[in-house]
Protein backbone atom coordinates (compact mmCIF):
# COMPACT_ATOMS: atom_id res chain seq x y z
CA UNK A 1 0.00 0.00 0.00
CA UNK A 2 1.44 3.39 -0.76
CA UNK A 3 0.52 5.10 2.62
CA UNK A 4 2.93 2.39 4.28
CA UNK A 5 5.92 4.61 3.15
CA UNK A 6 4.30 7.67 1.80
CA UNK A 7 3.02 8.35 5.26
CA UNK A 8 6.40 8.50 7.15
CA UNK A 9 8.07 10.68 4.31
CA UNK A 10 5.51 13.20 3.53
CA UNK A 11 5.38 13.59 8.19
CA UNK A 12 9.04 13.50 8.01
CA UNK A 13 9.18 16.30 5.07
CA UNK A 14 7.09 18.08 6.28
CA UNK A 15 7.95 18.18 9.84
CA UNK A 16 11.56 19.30 8.91
CA UNK A 17 10.41 21.73 6.37
CA UNK A 18 8.57 23.75 8.66
CA UNK A 19 10.68 23.39 11.37
CA UNK A 20 13.46 25.10 8.65
CA UNK A 21 10.91 27.92 7.62
CA UNK A 22 10.63 28.39 12.01
CA UNK A 23 14.45 28.78 11.95
CA UNK A 24 14.79 31.16 8.54
CA UNK A 25 12.37 32.95 9.60
CA UNK A 26 12.11 33.87 13.21
CA UNK A 27 9.40 36.58 13.61
CA UNK A 28 7.41 33.31 12.25
CA UNK A 29 8.09 30.86 14.82
CA UNK A 30 5.66 30.34 16.55
CA UNK A 31 3.52 30.15 13.75
CA UNK A 32 5.69 27.74 11.48
CA UNK A 33 6.38 26.00 14.66
CA UNK A 34 3.05 25.17 15.51
CA UNK A 35 2.47 23.91 12.40
CA UNK A 36 5.39 21.76 12.51
CA UNK A 37 3.78 19.92 15.29
CA UNK A 38 0.49 19.78 13.89
CA UNK A 39 1.49 17.92 10.97
CA UNK A 40 2.86 14.99 12.46
CA UNK A 41 0.58 14.17 14.61
CA UNK A 42 -2.41 14.92 11.40
CA UNK A 43 -0.07 12.53 9.45
CA UNK A 44 -0.02 9.91 12.25
CA UNK A 45 -3.60 9.89 12.70
CA UNK A 46 -4.06 8.97 8.82
CA UNK A 47 -1.02 6.17 8.87
CA UNK A 48 -3.46 4.65 11.69
CA UNK A 49 -6.49 4.69 9.96
CA UNK A 50 -4.66 2.98 7.12
CA UNK A 51 -3.50 -0.18 9.63
CA UNK A 52 -6.60 -0.62 12.23
CA UNK A 53 -5.21 -3.94 13.58
CA UNK A 54 -5.02 -4.71 16.74
CA UNK A 55 -0.98 -4.28 17.24
CA UNK A 56 -1.09 -1.13 16.85
CA UNK A 57 -4.22 -0.89 18.67
CA UNK A 58 -2.40 -2.22 21.75
CA UNK A 59 1.21 -0.92 20.98
CA UNK A 60 2.20 2.21 23.03
CA UNK A 61 4.34 4.71 20.90
CA UNK A 62 2.18 8.01 21.39
CA UNK A 63 3.53 9.66 24.23
CA UNK A 64 7.26 9.26 22.99
CA UNK A 65 6.80 10.28 19.34
CA UNK A 66 4.37 13.57 20.76
CA UNK A 67 6.96 14.16 23.27
CA UNK A 68 9.97 14.66 21.26
CA UNK A 69 7.82 16.72 18.52
CA UNK A 70 6.29 19.34 21.01
CA UNK A 71 9.50 19.69 22.95
CA UNK A 72 11.76 20.35 19.39
CA UNK A 73 9.33 23.22 18.94
CA UNK A 74 9.57 24.43 22.64
CA UNK A 75 13.52 24.59 23.08
CA UNK A 76 13.37 26.70 19.62
CA UNK A 77 11.82 29.30 21.55
CA UNK A 78 14.73 30.10 23.54
CA UNK A 79 17.44 28.71 21.10
CA UNK A 80 18.65 32.65 19.05
CA UNK A 81 21.71 30.60 17.03
CA UNK A 82 20.78 29.14 13.78
CA UNK A 83 23.68 26.17 13.91
CA UNK A 84 22.07 25.10 16.98
CA UNK A 85 18.68 25.03 15.48
CA UNK A 86 19.79 23.07 12.57
CA UNK A 87 21.17 20.42 14.09
CA UNK A 88 18.00 19.68 16.40
CA UNK A 89 16.29 20.07 13.04
CA UNK A 90 17.82 17.32 11.45
CA UNK A 91 18.01 14.84 14.58
CA UNK A 92 14.46 15.52 15.61
CA UNK A 93 13.50 14.84 11.42
CA UNK A 94 15.87 11.77 11.97
CA UNK A 95 13.94 10.50 14.91
CA UNK A 96 10.64 11.13 13.61
CA UNK A 97 11.40 8.95 10.69
CA UNK A 98 12.68 6.22 12.16
CA UNK A 99 9.57 5.91 14.53
CA UNK A 100 7.36 6.14 11.68
CA UNK A 101 9.61 4.00 10.19
CA UNK A 102 9.67 1.17 12.44
CA UNK A 103 6.08 1.42 12.94
CA UNK A 104 5.34 0.59 9.40
CA UNK A 105 7.00 -2.49 9.59
CA UNK A 106 5.47 -3.52 12.50
CA UNK A 107 2.09 -2.81 10.68
CA UNK A 108 2.44 -4.49 7.52
CA UNK A 109 4.00 -7.04 10.09
CA UNK A 110 7.25 -7.43 8.28
CA UNK A 111 9.92 -10.19 9.09
CA UNK A 112 12.62 -6.84 8.75
CA UNK A 113 10.31 -5.42 12.15
CA UNK A 114 13.40 -5.57 15.21
CA UNK A 115 12.28 -7.19 17.91
CA UNK A 116 10.93 -4.17 20.46
CA UNK A 117 12.20 -1.83 17.97
CA UNK A 118 9.81 0.61 18.46
CA UNK A 119 10.23 0.50 22.63
CA UNK A 120 14.00 1.23 21.92
CA UNK A 121 13.43 4.33 19.48
CA UNK A 122 10.75 4.64 22.37
CA UNK A 123 13.31 5.17 24.86
CA UNK A 124 15.93 7.42 22.77
CA UNK A 125 12.53 9.98 21.96
CA UNK A 126 11.92 10.05 25.19
CA UNK A 127 15.91 10.92 26.59
CA UNK A 128 15.99 13.70 23.67
CA UNK A 129 12.35 14.77 24.95
CA UNK A 130 13.83 15.13 28.32
CA UNK A 131 16.56 16.82 27.37
CA UNK A 132 15.02 19.65 25.15
CA UNK A 133 11.83 20.27 27.57
CA UNK A 134 14.31 20.35 30.36
CA UNK A 135 16.23 23.03 28.85
CA UNK A 136 12.94 24.82 27.41
CA UNK A 137 11.98 25.19 31.19
CA UNK A 138 15.56 26.21 32.92
CA UNK A 139 15.35 29.12 30.12
CA UNK A 140 11.65 29.85 31.02
CA UNK A 141 12.95 30.28 34.41
CA UNK A 142 16.42 32.33 33.27
CA UNK A 143 14.56 34.57 30.74
CA UNK A 144 10.65 34.97 31.51
CA UNK A 145 9.57 33.43 35.04
CA UNK A 146 8.33 35.92 37.23
CA UNK A 147 7.75 33.37 40.13
CA UNK A 148 9.64 29.97 40.54
CA UNK A 149 7.02 27.66 41.98
CA UNK A 150 4.75 26.89 38.68
CA UNK A 151 7.64 25.95 36.95
CA UNK A 152 8.75 23.82 39.43
CA UNK A 153 5.50 22.02 39.26
CA UNK A 154 5.48 21.75 35.62
CA UNK A 155 8.95 20.29 35.98
CA UNK A 156 7.11 17.73 38.62
CA UNK A 157 3.98 16.55 36.32
CA UNK A 158 6.20 16.34 33.31
CA UNK A 159 9.25 14.60 34.99
CA UNK A 160 6.74 11.94 36.34
CA UNK A 161 5.11 11.84 32.86
CA UNK A 162 8.33 10.69 31.41
CA UNK A 163 9.40 8.59 33.72
CA UNK A 164 6.15 6.97 33.39
CA UNK A 165 6.13 6.41 29.96
CA UNK A 166 10.32 4.89 29.82
CA UNK A 167 9.54 2.61 32.69
CA UNK A 168 6.09 1.68 31.10
CA UNK A 169 7.97 0.45 28.02
CA UNK A 170 9.86 -1.97 29.23
CA UNK A 171 7.16 -3.04 32.29
CA UNK A 172 3.40 -3.19 31.68
CA UNK A 173 2.75 -3.18 35.76
CA UNK A 174 0.99 0.37 36.01
CA UNK A 175 0.92 0.86 40.12
CA UNK A 176 4.23 -0.23 40.14
CA UNK A 177 5.56 1.95 37.70
CA UNK A 178 3.60 4.79 38.31
CA UNK A 179 4.94 5.17 42.04
CA UNK A 180 8.36 4.11 41.33
CA UNK A 181 8.07 7.43 38.60
CA UNK A 182 6.84 9.53 41.07
CA UNK A 183 10.01 8.74 43.24
CA UNK A 184 12.24 9.88 40.50
CA UNK A 185 10.23 12.51 39.57
CA UNK A 186 10.49 14.25 43.18
CA UNK A 187 13.53 13.52 43.20
CA UNK A 188 14.31 15.01 39.49
CA UNK A 189 12.25 18.51 41.10
CA UNK A 190 14.74 18.72 43.73
CA UNK A 191 18.21 18.59 41.34
CA UNK A 192 16.08 20.86 38.77
CA UNK A 193 15.85 23.42 42.05
CA UNK A 194 19.28 23.09 42.55
CA UNK A 195 20.32 23.28 39.04
CA UNK A 196 18.52 26.21 38.30
CA UNK A 197 20.74 28.30 40.92
CA UNK A 198 23.98 27.55 39.18
CA UNK A 199 25.57 30.02 36.86
CA UNK A 200 25.30 28.25 33.52
CA UNK A 201 23.62 28.35 29.90
CA UNK A 202 20.03 26.75 30.18
CA UNK A 203 21.11 23.58 28.09
CA UNK A 204 24.06 22.89 30.07
CA UNK A 205 21.26 22.65 32.49
CA UNK A 206 18.91 20.50 30.77
CA UNK A 207 21.84 18.02 30.26
CA UNK A 208 22.88 17.70 33.82
CA UNK A 209 19.60 16.83 34.55
CA UNK A 210 18.65 14.12 32.12
CA UNK A 211 21.97 12.52 33.25
CA UNK A 212 20.74 12.56 36.44
CA UNK A 213 17.02 11.10 35.39
CA UNK A 214 18.33 8.58 32.83
CA UNK A 215 20.70 7.27 35.45
CA UNK A 216 17.42 7.09 38.15
CA UNK A 217 15.49 5.43 35.22
CA UNK A 218 18.17 2.80 35.07
CA UNK A 219 18.46 2.25 38.69
CA UNK A 220 14.63 2.05 38.88
CA UNK A 221 14.42 -0.49 35.60
CA UNK A 222 17.11 -3.07 37.12
CA UNK A 223 15.36 -3.07 40.43
CA UNK A 224 11.96 -3.65 38.92
CA UNK A 225 13.79 -5.86 36.62
CA UNK A 226 14.89 -7.84 39.72
CA UNK A 227 18.80 -7.01 38.39
CA UNK A 228 19.81 -4.88 40.52
CA UNK A 229 23.45 -4.63 41.92
CA UNK A 230 25.18 -2.38 44.21
CA UNK A 231 28.57 -2.47 42.35
CA UNK A 232 27.10 -1.64 38.82
CA UNK A 233 24.90 0.83 40.56
CA UNK A 234 27.48 2.94 41.67
CA UNK A 235 29.60 2.39 38.82
CA UNK A 236 26.74 3.80 36.86
CA UNK A 237 26.79 6.86 39.50
CA UNK A 238 30.57 7.54 39.11
CA UNK A 239 30.56 7.51 35.52
CA UNK A 240 27.35 9.99 35.61
CA UNK A 241 28.99 11.87 38.18
CA UNK A 242 32.25 12.31 35.89
CA UNK A 243 30.27 13.38 32.87
CA UNK A 244 28.53 16.07 34.46
CA UNK A 245 31.68 17.42 35.90
CA UNK A 246 32.95 17.29 32.54
CA UNK A 247 29.91 18.97 31.07
CA UNK A 248 30.88 21.24 33.75
CA UNK A 249 34.41 22.07 33.10
CA UNK A 250 33.72 22.39 29.33
CA UNK A 251 31.08 24.68 30.21
CA UNK A 252 30.67 28.30 29.62
CA UNK A 253 29.93 30.02 33.05
CA UNK A 254 27.91 33.14 33.53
Amino acid sequence: MIGEWLVPLLATGGFVGLLELANYYSPWLILFGGLAVAWPILCSGFFLRLHRRSVLATHHFSLPFLSLIISAFLIFIFIDRPLLRQIIIIVAGILVYLDFFYLSLLARGSAKYPPRALERIGSVLLALSAFFIFSALFGWVTFLANTFWPTMVLALLISWLLDFEALFLNHRETAKVAFVSLIISVLIVEFFWVISLWPLGFLIKGWILTIIMLNGLGIASDYMDKRFHPKKTLIRGIFSAVLIVLIMVLARWI
